[in-house]
Protein backbone atom coordinates (compact mmCIF):
# COMPACT_ATOMS: atom_id res chain seq x y z
CA UNK A 1 0.00 0.00 0.00
CA UNK A 2 1.50 3.49 -0.75
CA UNK A 3 1.14 5.60 2.37
CA UNK A 4 0.67 8.74 0.64
CA UNK A 5 -2.71 8.51 2.03
CA UNK A 6 -2.18 7.18 5.10
CA UNK A 7 -3.00 8.98 8.59
CA UNK A 8 -1.27 8.15 11.66
CA UNK A 9 -3.14 8.52 14.67
CA UNK A 10 -1.77 8.76 17.81
CA UNK A 11 -1.81 10.22 21.29
CA UNK A 12 -2.59 9.66 24.99
CA UNK A 13 -6.18 9.60 25.06
CA UNK A 14 -7.63 5.79 23.14
CA UNK A 15 -10.89 7.26 23.20
CA UNK A 16 -10.37 10.10 20.81
CA UNK A 17 -7.59 8.27 18.49
CA UNK A 18 -10.95 5.76 17.77
CA UNK A 19 -13.29 8.49 17.39
CA UNK A 20 -11.07 10.42 14.78
CA UNK A 21 -10.25 7.28 13.03
CA UNK A 22 -14.32 6.74 12.75
CA UNK A 23 -14.69 10.07 11.51
CA UNK A 24 -11.84 9.84 8.37
CA UNK A 25 -12.01 6.11 7.43
CA UNK A 26 -14.57 6.85 4.45
CA UNK A 27 -11.48 9.03 3.26
CA UNK A 28 -8.31 7.89 4.51
CA UNK A 29 -6.65 4.76 5.31
CA UNK A 30 -5.88 4.84 9.09
CA UNK A 31 -3.35 3.32 11.76
CA UNK A 32 -2.77 3.82 15.33
CA UNK A 33 0.68 4.12 16.38
CA UNK A 34 1.46 5.15 19.89
CA UNK A 35 3.55 8.34 19.44
CA UNK A 36 6.36 6.76 22.52
CA UNK A 37 6.62 4.42 19.70
CA UNK A 38 9.23 6.55 17.41
CA UNK A 39 11.05 3.78 15.65
CA UNK A 40 7.92 2.88 13.91
CA UNK A 41 7.02 6.61 13.52
CA UNK A 42 10.56 7.21 11.95
CA UNK A 43 10.53 4.58 9.33
CA UNK A 44 6.95 5.47 8.36
CA UNK A 45 7.87 8.99 7.84
CA UNK A 46 10.32 7.79 5.20
CA UNK A 47 7.48 6.34 3.28
CA UNK A 48 6.12 9.20 2.33
CA UNK A 49 5.91 13.25 2.37
CA UNK A 50 1.96 13.07 3.49
CA UNK A 51 1.92 11.21 6.54
CA UNK A 52 -0.09 12.83 9.25
CA UNK A 53 0.29 12.56 13.12
CA UNK A 54 -2.75 13.44 14.81
CA UNK A 55 -2.09 14.53 18.37
CA UNK A 56 -3.87 15.45 21.54
CA UNK A 57 -2.81 18.06 24.11
CA UNK A 58 -1.16 15.10 26.39
CA UNK A 59 1.47 14.77 22.92
CA UNK A 60 2.68 17.74 23.36
CA UNK A 61 5.79 17.57 25.56
CA UNK A 62 6.66 14.19 22.75
CA UNK A 63 6.41 16.46 19.88
CA UNK A 64 8.51 19.19 21.63
CA UNK A 65 11.25 16.12 22.22
CA UNK A 66 11.01 13.95 19.59
CA UNK A 67 13.20 14.40 16.46
CA UNK A 68 11.10 13.02 13.92
CA UNK A 69 7.51 14.52 14.56
CA UNK A 70 9.33 17.64 13.06
CA UNK A 71 9.91 16.39 9.77
CA UNK A 72 5.66 14.91 9.42
CA UNK A 73 3.09 17.40 8.83
CA UNK A 74 0.95 17.24 11.72
CA UNK A 75 -2.50 18.41 12.90
CA UNK A 76 -2.69 18.73 16.66
CA UNK A 77 -6.20 18.35 18.45
CA UNK A 78 -7.11 19.48 21.58
CA UNK A 79 -10.13 19.05 23.90
CA UNK A 80 -9.93 22.29 25.01
CA UNK A 81 -9.58 25.70 24.50
CA UNK A 82 -6.28 27.02 26.06
CA UNK A 83 -3.93 29.92 24.82
CA UNK A 84 -0.59 27.80 26.56
CA UNK A 85 -1.10 24.75 24.85
CA UNK A 86 -2.24 26.76 21.18
CA UNK A 87 1.16 28.13 21.45
CA UNK A 88 2.56 25.09 22.31
CA UNK A 89 1.40 23.26 19.68
CA UNK A 90 2.66 25.65 16.96
CA UNK A 91 5.87 26.50 18.51
CA UNK A 92 5.99 22.11 18.68
CA UNK A 93 5.66 22.20 14.56
CA UNK A 94 1.82 21.25 14.21
CA UNK A 95 0.84 22.83 10.99
CA UNK A 96 -2.56 23.35 12.02
CA UNK A 97 -4.54 23.15 15.34
CA UNK A 98 -8.13 21.92 15.63
CA UNK A 99 -10.20 22.41 19.05
CA UNK A 100 -12.16 19.23 20.12
CA UNK A 101 -14.95 18.39 19.04
CA UNK A 102 -14.92 19.19 15.19
CA UNK A 103 -17.23 17.73 12.46
CA UNK A 104 -16.44 15.17 10.68
CA UNK A 105 -15.98 17.47 7.16
CA UNK A 106 -13.87 20.12 9.47
CA UNK A 107 -11.85 17.25 10.63
CA UNK A 108 -11.25 15.91 7.22
CA UNK A 109 -10.43 19.26 5.58
CA UNK A 110 -8.45 20.10 8.25
CA UNK A 111 -5.87 16.62 7.13
CA UNK A 112 -6.39 17.59 3.57
CA UNK A 113 -4.74 20.90 3.93
CA UNK A 114 -1.62 19.66 6.30
CA UNK A 115 -0.94 16.83 2.98
CA UNK A 116 1.38 18.56 0.45
CA UNK A 117 -0.06 18.86 -2.64
CA UNK A 118 0.33 16.24 -5.83
CA UNK A 119 -0.21 15.88 -9.47
CA UNK A 120 -3.25 14.66 -10.76
CA UNK A 121 -1.51 11.07 -11.95
CA UNK A 122 0.05 11.00 -8.54
CA UNK A 123 -3.16 11.18 -6.21
CA UNK A 124 -4.47 8.75 -9.21
CA UNK A 125 -1.94 6.12 -8.61
CA UNK A 126 -2.22 6.42 -4.97
CA UNK A 127 -5.79 5.62 -4.76
CA UNK A 128 -4.92 2.78 -6.94
CA UNK A 129 -2.74 1.20 -4.50
CA UNK A 130 -5.23 2.39 -1.65
CA UNK A 131 -7.89 -0.10 -3.25
CA UNK A 132 -5.49 -2.87 -4.13
CA UNK A 133 -2.86 -3.24 -1.52
CA UNK A 134 -3.43 -4.44 2.19
CA UNK A 135 -3.10 -2.21 5.61
CA UNK A 136 0.31 -1.18 6.32
CA UNK A 137 1.95 -3.79 8.60
CA UNK A 138 4.73 -3.51 10.72
CA UNK A 139 6.76 -6.55 11.50
CA UNK A 140 10.37 -7.56 13.00
CA UNK A 141 11.67 -7.50 9.64
CA UNK A 142 10.59 -4.87 8.45
CA UNK A 143 7.47 -3.62 6.13
CA UNK A 144 4.87 -5.76 4.39
CA UNK A 145 3.19 -3.96 1.64
CA UNK A 146 5.22 -1.86 -0.74
CA UNK A 147 8.84 -1.57 -0.33
CA UNK A 148 10.74 0.67 1.36
CA UNK A 149 11.39 4.14 -0.80
CA UNK A 150 14.30 6.11 -1.02
CA UNK A 151 14.11 9.78 0.58
CA UNK A 152 13.17 12.13 -1.55
CA UNK A 153 15.05 15.06 -2.11
CA UNK A 154 12.82 17.87 -0.88
CA UNK A 155 13.77 21.48 -2.83
CA UNK A 156 13.32 24.76 -0.86
CA UNK A 157 11.83 27.16 -2.76
CA UNK A 158 12.06 31.29 -1.63
CA UNK A 159 9.90 34.04 -3.77
CA UNK A 160 9.91 36.45 -0.80
CA UNK A 161 13.04 37.32 -1.31
CA UNK A 162 15.70 36.41 -3.62
CA UNK A 163 14.60 33.45 -5.30
CA UNK A 164 16.42 30.61 -4.14
CA UNK A 165 15.77 26.94 -4.93
CA UNK A 166 17.99 24.93 -2.60
CA UNK A 167 18.44 20.92 -3.02
CA UNK A 168 19.97 19.19 0.26
CA UNK A 169 23.26 21.61 0.98
CA UNK A 170 23.62 22.90 -2.98
CA UNK A 171 21.90 26.11 -4.14
CA UNK A 172 19.88 26.20 -7.60
CA UNK A 173 19.76 29.49 -9.56
CA UNK A 174 19.47 30.78 -12.67
CA UNK A 175 21.59 33.86 -14.04
CA UNK A 176 19.91 35.95 -15.74
CA UNK A 177 17.06 38.49 -14.26
CA UNK A 178 14.51 36.94 -17.40
CA UNK A 179 15.81 33.65 -16.42
CA UNK A 180 14.72 34.77 -12.60
CA UNK A 181 11.64 35.65 -13.67
CA UNK A 182 10.34 33.03 -15.90
CA UNK A 183 10.99 30.39 -13.57
CA UNK A 184 9.01 32.89 -10.39
CA UNK A 185 6.50 33.03 -12.71
CA UNK A 186 6.03 29.14 -12.86
CA UNK A 187 6.56 28.79 -9.64
CA UNK A 188 4.49 31.57 -8.48
CA UNK A 189 1.52 29.82 -10.46
CA UNK A 190 2.77 25.92 -10.08
CA UNK A 191 1.13 23.80 -10.15
CA UNK A 192 -1.31 24.88 -12.66
CA UNK A 193 -0.35 24.91 -16.41
CA UNK A 194 -0.19 28.56 -17.77
CA UNK A 195 -0.53 29.52 -21.65
CA UNK A 196 1.68 30.30 -23.75
CA UNK A 197 0.31 33.74 -24.52
CA UNK A 198 -0.60 34.32 -21.10
CA UNK A 199 3.37 33.56 -19.95
CA UNK A 200 4.34 35.71 -22.72
CA UNK A 201 2.12 38.56 -21.60
CA UNK A 202 3.19 38.86 -18.38
CA UNK A 203 7.06 38.45 -19.34
CA UNK A 204 6.61 41.30 -22.22
CA UNK A 205 3.92 43.38 -21.79
CA UNK A 206 2.89 45.33 -24.93
CA UNK A 207 5.15 43.42 -26.87
CA UNK A 208 3.35 41.91 -30.04
CA UNK A 209 2.88 38.19 -29.98
CA UNK A 210 4.99 36.83 -32.75
CA UNK A 211 8.19 39.07 -31.15
CA UNK A 212 6.99 37.76 -27.47
CA UNK A 213 6.95 34.00 -28.77
CA UNK A 214 10.19 34.13 -30.07
CA UNK A 215 11.61 35.96 -26.95
CA UNK A 216 10.11 33.02 -24.80
CA UNK A 217 11.83 30.41 -27.12
CA UNK A 218 15.00 31.85 -27.06
CA UNK A 219 15.15 32.22 -23.51
CA UNK A 220 13.94 29.09 -22.83
CA UNK A 221 16.40 26.97 -25.45
CA UNK A 222 19.64 29.39 -23.86
CA UNK A 223 18.20 28.19 -20.22
CA UNK A 224 18.40 24.61 -21.55
CA UNK A 225 21.53 24.81 -23.17
CA UNK A 226 22.82 25.41 -19.57
CA UNK A 227 25.44 22.74 -18.62
CA UNK A 228 26.33 24.00 -15.27
CA UNK A 229 24.64 22.54 -12.30
CA UNK A 230 23.33 25.47 -11.22
CA UNK A 231 21.20 25.52 -14.26
CA UNK A 232 19.52 21.79 -14.26
CA UNK A 233 16.60 23.43 -12.89
CA UNK A 234 15.74 23.62 -16.74
CA UNK A 235 14.79 20.18 -16.95
CA UNK A 236 11.42 20.84 -15.15
CA UNK A 237 10.22 22.76 -17.78
CA UNK A 238 8.07 21.29 -19.42
CA UNK A 239 6.02 22.14 -22.44
CA UNK A 240 2.55 20.67 -23.22
CA UNK A 241 1.16 20.95 -27.25
CA UNK A 242 -2.11 19.60 -26.78
CA UNK A 243 -3.16 22.75 -24.33
CA UNK A 244 -0.40 24.70 -26.06
CA UNK A 245 0.67 25.49 -21.89
CA UNK A 246 4.03 25.13 -19.75
CA UNK A 247 4.72 23.55 -16.23
CA UNK A 248 6.62 22.81 -14.02
CA UNK A 249 7.40 18.80 -13.80
CA UNK A 250 9.18 18.57 -10.15
CA UNK A 251 10.82 15.31 -9.70
CA UNK A 252 10.33 15.13 -5.62
CA UNK A 253 8.87 17.31 -3.06
CA UNK A 254 8.54 21.13 -3.11
CA UNK A 255 8.30 23.77 -0.96
CA UNK A 256 7.54 27.42 -1.74
CA UNK A 257 7.16 29.92 0.32
CA UNK A 258 4.99 31.94 -1.29
CA UNK A 259 2.71 28.83 -1.25
CA UNK A 260 2.89 28.58 2.54
CA UNK A 261 2.05 32.38 2.16
CA UNK A 262 -1.37 32.15 0.82
CA UNK A 263 -2.11 28.73 2.89
CA UNK A 264 -1.57 30.90 6.50
CA UNK A 265 -3.50 33.78 4.90
CA UNK A 266 -6.65 31.35 4.48
CA UNK A 267 -5.97 29.61 7.42
CA UNK A 268 -6.17 33.25 9.19
CA UNK A 269 -9.71 33.78 7.75
CA UNK A 270 -11.21 30.55 8.92
CA UNK A 271 -9.13 31.05 12.84
CA UNK A 272 -10.51 34.99 13.68
CA UNK A 273 -12.40 33.57 16.38
CA UNK A 274 -9.35 32.31 18.07
CA UNK A 275 -7.30 34.78 18.52
CA UNK A 276 -4.31 33.18 20.04
CA UNK A 277 -4.04 30.95 17.15
CA UNK A 278 -4.35 33.97 14.50
CA UNK A 279 -1.74 35.54 16.25
CA UNK A 280 0.66 32.58 16.11
CA UNK A 281 -0.73 32.82 12.60
CA UNK A 282 0.27 36.19 11.55
CA UNK A 283 3.71 35.57 13.83
CA UNK A 284 4.82 32.74 10.86
CA UNK A 285 2.93 35.02 8.19
CA UNK A 286 5.85 37.58 9.13
CA UNK A 287 8.46 35.36 9.63
CA UNK A 288 8.03 33.94 5.79
CA UNK A 289 8.88 37.40 4.74
CA UNK A 290 12.77 37.63 3.96
CA UNK A 291 12.32 40.43 1.18
CA UNK A 292 10.44 41.68 -1.70
CA UNK A 293 8.74 39.24 -4.05
CA UNK A 294 11.40 37.76 -6.21
CA UNK A 295 13.88 40.94 -4.52
CA UNK A 296 16.63 41.85 -7.61
CA UNK A 297 13.68 41.71 -10.61
CA UNK A 298 12.48 45.10 -11.57
CA UNK A 299 10.40 46.39 -14.24
CA UNK A 300 7.87 43.39 -13.70
CA UNK A 301 4.17 44.60 -14.09
CA UNK A 302 3.11 41.23 -12.93
CA UNK A 303 5.63 40.97 -9.93
CA UNK A 304 4.59 44.80 -8.90
CA UNK A 305 0.84 43.90 -8.49
CA UNK A 306 1.66 40.84 -6.55
CA UNK A 307 4.46 42.95 -4.27
CA UNK A 308 1.74 45.51 -3.72
CA UNK A 309 -0.94 42.97 -2.71
CA UNK A 310 1.23 41.54 -0.49
CA UNK A 311 2.86 44.42 1.05
CA UNK A 312 -0.69 45.59 2.28
CA UNK A 313 -1.55 42.59 3.98
CA UNK A 314 1.69 42.01 5.38
CA UNK A 315 1.37 45.90 6.81
CA UNK A 316 -1.87 45.12 8.50
CA UNK A 317 -1.22 41.70 10.07
CA UNK A 318 1.90 43.67 11.34
CA UNK A 319 0.16 46.30 12.83
CA UNK A 320 -2.46 43.40 14.29
CA UNK A 321 0.55 42.05 16.08
CA UNK A 322 1.93 45.57 17.30
CA UNK A 323 -1.42 46.28 18.86
CA UNK A 324 -1.67 42.96 20.11
CA UNK A 325 1.30 42.95 22.31
CA UNK A 326 0.90 47.14 23.34
CA UNK A 327 -2.27 45.73 24.75
CA UNK A 328 -0.57 43.38 26.32
CA UNK A 329 2.51 45.15 27.41
CA UNK A 330 4.21 43.09 25.46
CA UNK A 331 6.33 46.45 24.57
CA UNK A 332 9.82 44.54 22.99
CA UNK A 333 7.85 42.29 21.14
CA UNK A 334 5.92 45.18 19.58
CA UNK A 335 9.04 47.11 18.75
CA UNK A 336 10.00 43.97 16.88
CA UNK A 337 7.41 43.53 14.38
CA UNK A 338 6.64 47.69 14.31
CA UNK A 339 10.83 47.64 12.98
CA UNK A 340 9.57 44.97 10.45
CA UNK A 341 6.77 47.21 9.47
CA UNK A 342 9.45 49.54 9.14
CA UNK A 343 11.46 48.01 7.08
CA UNK A 344 9.00 47.24 4.70
CA UNK A 345 7.80 50.57 4.17
CA UNK A 346 9.40 53.70 6.59
CA UNK A 347 6.77 56.03 5.29
CA UNK A 348 3.89 54.25 6.56
CA UNK A 349 2.80 56.56 9.82
CA UNK A 350 0.50 54.17 11.77
CA UNK A 351 3.50 51.87 12.63
CA UNK A 352 6.07 54.69 13.05
CA UNK A 353 3.05 55.78 15.62
CA UNK A 354 3.70 52.51 17.64
CA UNK A 355 7.21 51.76 17.11
CA UNK A 356 7.81 55.51 18.59
CA UNK A 357 5.07 54.68 20.98
CA UNK A 358 6.49 51.18 22.45
CA UNK A 359 9.73 52.19 22.98
CA UNK A 360 8.78 55.08 24.85
CA UNK A 361 6.34 53.07 26.73
CA UNK A 362 9.84 50.43 26.88
CA UNK A 363 11.38 53.24 29.19
CA UNK A 364 13.86 54.66 26.31
CA UNK A 365 12.66 58.06 25.69
CA UNK A 366 15.79 58.85 24.25
CA UNK A 367 15.33 56.28 21.39
CA UNK A 368 11.41 57.24 20.73
CA UNK A 369 12.64 60.65 20.29
CA UNK A 370 15.62 59.46 17.56
CA UNK A 371 12.88 57.25 15.85
CA UNK A 372 10.63 60.11 15.91
CA UNK A 373 13.24 62.29 13.75
CA UNK A 374 14.27 59.72 11.07
CA UNK A 375 10.82 59.25 10.76
CA UNK A 376 10.44 63.47 10.17
CA UNK A 377 12.76 63.16 8.40
CA UNK A 378 11.60 60.36 5.59
CA UNK A 379 8.51 62.09 5.06
CA UNK A 380 9.29 65.27 4.65
CA UNK A 381 11.95 63.49 2.05
CA UNK A 382 9.49 61.69 0.60
CA UNK A 383 6.14 63.48 0.59
CA UNK A 384 7.35 67.02 1.67
CA UNK A 385 4.76 66.76 4.22
CA UNK A 386 5.17 67.20 8.15
CA UNK A 387 4.19 64.32 10.20
CA UNK A 388 0.73 64.41 11.29
CA UNK A 389 -0.83 66.47 14.56
CA UNK A 390 -1.29 63.35 16.39
CA UNK A 391 2.01 62.32 16.23
CA UNK A 392 3.49 65.59 16.96
CA UNK A 393 1.04 64.97 20.29
CA UNK A 394 2.68 61.64 20.83
CA UNK A 395 6.53 63.35 20.24
CA UNK A 396 5.06 65.94 22.90
CA UNK A 397 3.60 63.31 25.28
CA UNK A 398 7.12 61.54 25.44
CA UNK A 399 9.33 64.29 26.18
CA UNK A 400 6.96 65.72 29.04
CA UNK A 401 3.98 63.34 29.45
CA UNK A 402 3.89 60.64 32.06
CA UNK A 403 2.93 56.49 31.30
CA UNK A 404 -0.49 57.46 32.03
CA UNK A 405 -0.43 59.90 29.29
CA UNK A 406 0.93 57.87 26.57
CA UNK A 407 -1.26 54.86 27.58
CA UNK A 408 -4.36 57.65 27.12
CA UNK A 409 -3.04 58.55 23.95
CA UNK A 410 -2.64 54.98 22.47
CA UNK A 411 -6.48 54.63 23.68
CA UNK A 412 -7.73 57.54 21.79
CA UNK A 413 -5.96 56.12 18.84
CA UNK A 414 -7.02 53.01 18.25
CA UNK A 415 -10.65 53.72 19.24
CA UNK A 416 -11.07 55.92 16.19
CA UNK A 417 -10.36 52.98 14.12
Amino acid sequence: MSTSNLIVITGQIPAVQSQIQAMLSDQFACCSVPLTDTDTISKISKLSQTLILVVDEDSMTYLAQTPVTGKIPTLAVLNQPSSALLQQAYQSGANKVLIWPKSKEELQSAIRQCIPKKNLLESLKNRFNTLFYPPLQVQKGGFLGQPPKKDLTTYQITLLGELSIRQDQFQLCPHTQRERELLGYLLFNYPKPIKREKLCAALWPGIDAESARNRLNVLIHRLRRANSKEQSIADWLVYDSRVNAYFLSVPDSIQIDVHEYHNLLAELKTQQDQPEISIQICKKIVELHQGLLLEGIEHSEWIDRQRLDIQEKLQGIILHLADYYLQRNGYSQAIYYCRRGVDLDPCLEAIQQRLILALALNGDREAAIRAYRRFEQTRIQEFVLAPSASSKTLRTLIEEGTFENLCAWYNHLISKN
